[in-house]
């Protein structure tokens, strides 16, 4: 299928992703860093006995998303303890609590930082469709 040329519909239609063998992942739980609250060491002690960490930079990355953990932990507690709505100023309006949106970035920080640490498996990737042949799906003209 490297040739050049048009091409039938039969090569067209679906680019088969090569298979490569997953790499057996063996379990490495290494203690979490003293530092990490009660959430931040059982994301640790959970993922560290799923996964091989190889770098350094992938350990500071889990050392990273388990530090926001805890702090979206901690941010929930307060708004359990406040309530999601609370009344501002004088005349009482009600708004959010401000420790809502933060609570969603550090969990958006920690679930973003694990999906680029551990990537799944590339069997698991959908088939990728080529287009039609031509600029743009175009056919050319000469």
């Amino acid at each position: 299928m490297g040739a050049r040329g048009r091409k039938s519909k039969a090569e067209l239609m679906v680019v088969q992703s090569e298979p490569t063998p997953a790499a057996p992942t063996r379990s490495s739980s290494v203690s979490p860093p003293g530092d990490l609250g009660e959430a931040g060491a059982k994301l640790w002690q959970r993922l560290t006995k799923e996964f091989t960490l190889e770098t350094s930079a992938e350990v500071q990355q889990l050392y990273e998303a388990c530090c926001m953990e805890e702090r979206a932990v901690q941010l929930r507690a307060h708004i359990d303890k406040d309530g999601e709505v609370i009344k501002i100023g004088e005349g009482g309006l009600p708004r959010d609590h401000p420790c809502l949106k933060h609570e969603l970035a550090a969990r958006a920080f920690v679930v973003r930082t694990l999906a680029n640490l551990f990537p799944p498996a590339a069997a698991e990737k959908p088939p990728r469709y080529r287009s039609s042949p031509g600029y743009y799906g175009h056919a050319r003209s000469r």
